[in-house]
């Protein structure tokens, strides 16, 4: 019907967006060379639609690196809900508490604490200042701000 034409149309926008304009964000190469090197494996669990992550996976060339991607819109809730991170933990066979999760949004640290898995916040431009970042295990300005010596501190 007429709403699936509107979805379409916007997300063909979003990847013709994303396409010419999308910049990954500072850091990713680096935090997945670390993650890579170390031989963790790596999973997208986002609130976008499948075709946007593959989007930017494909545009940003990650998908080397990824075991999983996984949208929320296959779960029956999205986030602030744990469902995105217990369904992405369960295809990587790990328990929620074995997972580190990376979070730019507050919806997405409380869909992540909620699930129990440990969090660094990376904090998007408007939410730097959000008192509610607290809720995150860590919290790091930018993501080539994560080192040997937080992954030591993390896995302790």
């Amino acid at each position: 019907g007429k709403p699936d034409t509107i979805i379409h149309k916007i997300l063909k926008q979003i990847k013709i967006q994303i396409q010419d304009n999308g910049e990954p964000m500072k850091g990713v190469n680096s935090i997945f060379s670390f993650f890579s090197k170390i031989g963790l494996p790596m999973a997208i669990a986002s609130s976008s639609h499948a075709e946007i992550i593959d989007q930017v996976t494909s545009k940003f060339d990650l998908d080397q690196y990824l075991t999983i991607k996984h949208s929320a819109e296959h779960e029956k809730h999205g986030k602030p809900h744990p469902d995105v991170y217990l369904s992405t933990a369960k295809k990587l066979h790990i328990s929620p508490e074995e997972a580190l999760v990376f979070e730019d949004s507050i919806t997405g640290m409380i869909s992540a604490k909620a699930a129990k898995t440990v969090c660094v916040a990376v904090p998007a431009p408007q939410h730097t200042n959000d008192p509610r970042v607290c809720i995150s295990d860590y919290q790091i300005k930018s993501l080539d701000e994560f080192d040997q010596t937080l992954w030591k501190k993390i896995n302790k």
